[in-house]
């Protein structure tokens, strides 16, 4: 997966707007990716997050022993598909000084993209880029 892995973290520095990683792996390829994050001096001031439905958004964190930390506190309230997309549209309306690069992992997202107006929001934020 490290390979993999190392494709995503070239996509993060492109600043490429949308990634799709089909995977059942999951929470490895999140903490590879993480790994590689901090390694690469480009990549290591990103924030990251994941979300899904059951659990809403945690903020990941790696500590030194390469272990995925979640903090939810700042992300209550997350667990609906429009919560975590308002999140998004924070992250990038805030002042580019203020703003801190992030990457929000959408578990199960696809089944969203289904609603028209999910779809719309996902289609409007990548255009603000």
């Amino acid at each position: 997966m490290r390979g993999h892995a190392q494709d995503i973290i070239n996509l993060i520095n492109a600043k490429q707007g949308l990634i799709w990683v089909n995977s059942y792996e999951e929470e490895r390829v999140i903490r590879d990716v993480l790994i590689l994050a901090q390694q690469d001096a480009k990549a290591s001031n990103i924030s990251f997050y994941d979300w899904s439905k059951s659990k809403g958004m945690d903020r990941l964190i790696l500590n030194p022993k390469n272990r995925v930390l979640r903090d939810n506190k700042d992300t209550k309230n997350t667990t609906s598909p429009n919560a975590v997309l308002n999140f998004l549209n924070a992250e990038i309306d805030k002042n580019p000084k203020e703003a801190t690069p992030t990457v929000l992992v959408l578990k199960d997202f696809d089944v969203f993209l289904k609603n028209e107006d999910i779809y719309r929001t996902i289609r409007d934020t990548l255009e603000i880029k």
